[in-house]
C-alpha cells in the first residue's frame, strides 16, 4: 500500500455513526454551508473542515479525501501520511468518535520534524493564529505503520515526481528579458529582434514595472511596427531576494487565508511567503513577437544575405555557398515548423 492509499477499516457501529452525520447534514434547513451540504449529499462523505485549498472529508470506506477548489466534484486521496492523522485529530474535535481511529503513539515511530514532537506548529505560536495546525495534526508523532498495520514506506525528504506516466509532456524554450535592466541601448533592441527572428520556437517574456510602462526603446520598437506584444498579464513580482530575471505570479487570494477554518502549518507558510512577496513592486508580463510586416521585411533581407547561389566563374557559370544554403534549409524549417 502506497502512502497515497491510507485508508481506514471503519467498524459497523462506527460506519453507522457517520452515516447518521451525513444525513443530518444533508437534510438540515436552512443550509449552513453549500459546499458542505454538496460533499455529504452527492459524494456521501462527512465534511471534516475547510482549509485553505478547500474541504478534508472522511468516505464511508474510509479514505480521507481532499475536495479542491479548482476541481470540487472530483475528489482525490489526502496525500501525505501526516496530513491524513492531522485531518483526523481536527475531524475528531467536531465528531468525538472519530478519535478511535487515532492511532497511539509506538515506539519506533517518528518524531515530527515540524514542532519536535510538541504538537504546536512554531507558525502557530509565533503569529499567534491557533487555526494553524501541525503537519502531523497535533500528535507530535507520524505513525511508521499504517491503518492495516503494514509498515508503512519511508517519507521522501524532498519534493518528487509522482510514480505516474503521463499522457503526454511538451518541451519548450523561452528568454526572459527585464525592462528595467535589458535593453538600454538600440544595439541591444537589435540583438533582441534578431534573435526573435532567428528563434520562432522560443517565447520572449518580457517584464515591465506596472506603475513605470515598458522600456522606452522596446515601446519605441513596437508604436514602429517592428515588434508587437501580446496579452499583458499582472500580478508578477520579482522573487525575494533575487536580482537577476526571477518572477513568480501571485494573485491577490494567495495573499488570503480568512476562509479557511483550519491551515497546515506549510499553508501558512506559503501565505506568509505570498505576502512578503507580493508587498514589492508589481510587474506586467507580455509576450513579444515580431510585427507581420516587419517580419516579412527581415526575410527578405535575410533571404540577399544568406542567397547561396553567386555569379562566379565555375563549371556551369555559378558556384552554390553549400554553408549559406544549409542556414537558409534550417532557418526555413523552423519557421515552417513554428506556424
Amino acid at each position: 500500500m502506497r502512502e497515497l492509499d491510507v485508508q481506514f477499516s471503519l467498524r459497523a457501529d462506527l460506519a453507522r455513526q457517520i452515516e447518521r452525520h451525513i444525513s443530518a447534514m444533508c437534510s438540515e434547513l436552512p443550509i449552513r454551508d453549500r459546499n458542505a451540504h454538496k460533499i455529504a449529499s452527492e459524494h456521501h462523505a462527512l465534511p471534516l473542515f475547510r482549509g485553505r485549498d478547500g474541504y478534508i472529508a472522511l468516505a464511508l470506506t474510509g479514505e480521507i479525501l481532499e475536495f479542491e477548489w479548482r476541481r470540487f466534484d472530483e475528489p482525490s486521496p489526502l496525500f501525505g501520511r501526516g496530513r491524513v492523522y492531522g485531518a483526523l485529530v481536527i475531524g475528531a474535535t467536531k465528531y468525538p468518535e472519530l478519535a478511535q481511529l487515532l492511532p497511539v503513539r509506538q515506539l519506533d515511530d517518528e518524531v515530527c520534524e515540524h514542532c519536535n514532537g510538541s504538537g504546536r506548529h512554531p507558525l502557530a505560536i509565533e503569529h499567534d493564529d491557533e487555526r494553524v495546525i501541525c503537519e502531523c495534526g497535533g500528535l507530535g508523532f507520524v505513525p511508521r505503520r499504517l491503518p492495516d498495520g503494514a509498515e508503512a514506506p519511508p517519507r521522501p525528504r524532498t519534493n518528487v515526481f509522482p510514480d505516474i506516466t503521463p499522457s503526454t509532456y511538451k518541451v519548450s524554450h523561452f528568454y526572459v528579458i527585464d525592462s528595467e535592466n535589458d535593453i538600454r541601448d538600440a544595439a541591444e533592441l537589435d540583438r533582441l529582434i534578431h534573435t526573435i527572428y532567428a528563434d520562432p520556437d522560443a517565447e520572449f517574456l518580457c517584464y515591465w514595472p506596472k506603475d513605470g510602462g515598458v522600456n522606452a526603446l522596446i515601446q519605441n520598437a513596437i508604436d514602429r511596427g517592428m515588434l508587437a506584444d501580446g496579452e499583458h498579464e499582472f500580478f508578477y513580482y520579482r522573487r525575494e531576494g533575487a536580482a537577476d530575471r526571477n518572477f513568480v505570479r501571485i494573485e491577490r487570494n494567495a495573499c488570503d487565508d480568512s476562509n479557511a477554518e483550519i491551515l497546515f502549518g506549510y499553508e501558512k507558510r506559503d501565505v506568509l511567503w505570498s505576502r512578503a512577496v507580493s508587498a514589492g513592486k508589481m510587474y506586467v508580463r507580455t509576450k513579444l513577437r515580431l510585427n507581420e510586416r516587419f517580419e516579412r521585411h527581415l526575410e527578405v533581407q535575410s533571404a540577399v544575405d544568406l542567397n547561396p547561389i553567386e555569379a562566379k566563374p565555375g563549371l556551369f557559370g555559378f558556384n552554390i555557398d553549400l554553408i549559406k544554403a544549409s542556414q537558409l534549409f534550417i532557418r526555413w524549417l523552423k519557421r515552417r515548423r513554428s506556424k
